[in-house]
């Protein structure tokens, strides 16, 4: 891609999407536009006015498009002899357990191949978080929230979950034996299923999914076992001391939104709680987190890159080299210039 001589920045998000920016690309040649510079498109949090909070760097954001509105895209910007210049976002992603990668480092912990991609404090911060990684998102102190029963336990189809009003953290599959035998009862089948459950979180990332959602809609199928789950976590909602040894046997510690200030123990952006940042420096990170772009870079819907806020990456300078190495022309007829722009 030659130097952009100029652009035309679009925020998208579900107000103004692929389909509706297609509509304007007519309009923007006419005025002389050659590239289009687009906010990050990405699997962003749901209700996104910007993409910056990504959660899953592998899918475009279902609110502004699919695969094939991109290519549509691509294709239109071509006719008009026009370029797309992409934002990504390397040294962050939301701190939500709509995050999959997030999700499955705070449920399997260390046995996730995932907890090492997130720039976690790996050392013992202090009695507080004793190697966990903080959740600091309560709007009072854990103590204060289990007496006024805002941490709830509960079961759905991702299986025991904890919930703090419209948010929700998973509960350490180590931990689904335990509350399972709290009391007597537990049928036969329904505890094998859980152990059989428990046995498989130290597989890799594909195969604990493909056997957590196998094994989980065996459970949930079953009729009698879902009555006797519900029968637990009805009674533990019941016993604030069991909820509270239950919490502080996770991944992660829930503790009061002020507490990051002094005793925080993962890197975020900025002062920003619900960002947590990246291990970009790790190639395995690297390459799992660049992997739809080069995807689409290697396809030809986009022509450069544009990159927010590498200054927080460990060595700005390697990854930039590697991000243009790594970035593959469309055929290697294309005389273009690999374009990429830090910000």
């Amino acid at each position: 891609m030659s130097i952009p001589n100029s652009t035309y920045r679009v925020q998208l998000h579900a107000g103004f999407n692929l389909g509706q920016l297609e509509s304007l690309l007519e309009y923007l040649h006419e005025l002389g536009i050659s590239t289009v510079y687009a906010s990050p498109i990405t699997k962003a949090i749901k209700g996104s006015q910007h993409g910056y909070d990504g959660i899953d760097p592998l899918f475009i954001n279902p609110e502004i498009g699919t695969e094939e509105d991109l290519e549509r895209l691509s294709r239109l910007l071509k006719k008009y002899g026009m370029s797309w210049l992409q934002d990504i976002v390397p040294n962050h992603m939301a701190y939500t357990s709509s995050n999959p990668w997030l999700y499955d480092a705070l449920e399997r912990g260390r046995q996730s191949e995932y907890y090492s991609f997130f720039d976690i404090d790996t050392d013992p911060a202090g009695e507080l978080t004793d190697e966990k990684v903080m959740a600091p998102f309560l709007g009072s102190t854990l103590t204060e929230c289990l007496q006024k029963a805002e941490l709830v336990l509960d079961f759905n189809e991702q299986g025991f979950v904890i919930r703090y009003f419209g948010d929700f953290y998973p509960v350490a599959i180590s931990l689904y034996h335990w509350i399972l035998t709290l009391a007597e009862g537990c049928p036969t089948g329904l505890l094998a299923s859980i152990l059989e459950l428990e046995d498989a979180a130290g597989l890799s990332a594909v195969e604990w999914k493909a056997a957590r959602q196998k094994k989980l809609q065996r459970v949930t199928a079953n009729k009698e076992y879902c009555a006797f789950i519900r029968q637990r976590v009805h009674f533990i909602n019941q016993q604030t001391s069991v909820m509270a040894e239950l919490v502080q046997r996770q991944h992660y510690i829930l503790t009061h939104a002020h507490l990051a200030a002094s005793r925080i123990n993962y890197r975020r952006f900025f002062i920003v709680n619900s960002l947590i940042c990246l291990r970009m420096e790790e190639e395995k990170v690297f390459t799992a987190y660049h992997e739809q772009i080069h995807s689409w870079y290697r396809k030809g819907y986009i022509q450069g890159l544009r990159l927010d806020h590498i200054d927080g990456l460990a060595g700005p300078r390697v990854y930039i080299n590697r991000l243009r190495e790594g970035l593959l022309y469309r055929s290697r007829k294309n005389t273009g210039r690999r374009r990429i722009l830090a910000g």
